[in-house]
């Protein structure tokens, strides 16, 4: 970094007489940003590590020897992958940390009298975890000691819990490399991850299929929803968020198309990255179609897909969902998934759970929904005719009992330790 920042210093202190086009300064003026942002980080990550050597040395992290086993996470969005894992680890009596980010944290109002503590959020919850010291430390957050959060010198292993049906496939670049463990959905998932291993010469981790938590915990709670019964079809569009999903690319001429029959009742589930990241984009079809649309924006989907009598998505992950819990039909649009910065790219094939969806589901393309009542006849006709191939074990192994594996894996890596 030295050498980066000596050359950079050099070329800005160098007399230029010669013109200066545009081009070449903003060539120049990204250098300078660059330059900027690199001190910046040099910075903040010499003051990180001169605290976390200080809470050390003076024992700050007063949790951390509670347990052997914690579990870390980060927000209300994973609370139906942990709920069902905690709840198998209290009825074997398994002793753990639960550490949580969120003052609000969903598992603390659901389960009485087990042993937490809140360790903040950014920074803060860095820090600690960065510190900590445990047998076993579990956790859905990937990219450990890529991005914030560190292996900590008091932690003898890290296991990974994925927290989608999708599993790991589509994560950013690295997000697995350094775990100990990791959890998977399914056969297909832990062969990409041994592939990896492979293509990047990296030790072989412990990579075990467990099925997927959160459909443990859906599968229970399906049967204490009521649904009303209705005379019109109950249309859910619930795509993936970005450049090339649903809403983005078409949002406003499929819900006008949609609304435009009254036969339906249309509900909207944004990817939850879209709150974070596509605030105008909502605020506008919002604005537009408040009155005639219902919109979901509660920490899991399992409400709007229980009442839905059809899906309309892109290649969004929440498809296995609909398709692993219910025998109803889903319409796709997808578009080209974008690889960028993520495990998979530059592979020749396609994702496991995209090849899935072209053949699971109902494939169209945005022309259609130009083609008068072609949208309307489409989905009245899927609905009389059910989704004929319901047997997803393969993908969706331990189906109902994903809990109990999951937990039967952390008692057995536990125990090791111990020895």
């Amino acid at each position: 970094m030295i050498n980066k920042l000596f050359i950079i210093i050099f070329i800005l202190y160098t007399p230029l007489f010669s013109y200066l086009d545009p081009g070449t300064g903003s060539m120049l003026l990204s250098s300078i940003i660059a330059l900027i942002a690199t001190m910046v980080y040099s910075a903040k990550n010499f003051f990180y590590n001169i605290r976390s050597f200080i809470n050390k040395m003076f024992n700050k992290n007063t949790h951390k020897n509670v347990s052997s086993i914690v579990l870390y996470n980060e927000g209300n969005q994973y609370f139906s992958t942990f709920y069902p894992v905690i709840n198998e680890m209290i009825k074997r009596d398994i002793e753990f940390l639960y550490l949580y980010s969120g003052e609000d944290d969903l598992i603390i109002k659901s389960i009485e009298n087990i042993n937490s503590h809140c360790i903040g959020v950014s920074n803060k919850a860095f820090l600690y975890l960065n510190t900590l010291e445990a047998d076993v430390c579990v956790m859905t957050t990937p990219g450990l000691d890529i991005f914030q959060i560190k292996r900590s010198a008091g932690v003898k292993h890290y296991m990974h819990l994925h927290h989608a049906a999708s599993g790991t496939a589509g994560y950013k670049v690295f997000s697995t490399d350094c775990f100990d463990s990791v959890l998977v959905p399914n056969r297909a998932d832990k062969e990409f991850i041994r592939e990896l291993e492979q293509e990047r010469n990296i030790p072989k981790k412990i990579i075990e299929v467990t099925g997927t938590a959160y459909l443990d915990y859906f599968s229970q709670e399906i049967e204490k929803i009521n649904v009303e019964k209705s005379n019109k079809i109950n249309v859910l569009i619930s795509p993936t968020w970005g450049e090339h999903g649903l809403l983005s690319k078409i949002g406003f001429e499929l819900i006008e198309t949609l609304i435009s029959y009254k036969s339906f009742n249309l509900t909207i589930r944004p990817h939850p990255q879209s709150v974070i990241y596509e605030k105008k984009l909502l605020e506008n079809l919002k604005t537009k179609f408040d009155k005639n649309v219902q919109w979901d924006y509660e920490n899991n989907a399992l409400s709007s897909i229980v009442k839905a009598d059809i899906m309309i998505s892109d290649f969004s992950g929440i498809i296995l969902d609909f398709l692993f819990l219910f025998n109803k039909q889903v319409i796709a649009m997808p578009s080209e998934f974008n690889y960028d910065g993520k495990d998979y790219i530059n592979r020749d094939t396609s994702l496991w759970h995209t090849d899935f969806f072209l053949k699971n589901t109902i494939v169209i393309n945005e022309s259609h929904i130009k083609i008068k009542d072609y949208l309307k006849n489409l989905i009245d006709t899927a609905i009389q005719d059910k989704n004929s191939d319901n047997n997803h074990d393969e993908l969706n192994p331990f189906f109902k009992k994903s809990a109990i594996k999951t937990v039967d894996i952390i008692e057995k890596i536990s125990k090791g330790l111990e020895k």
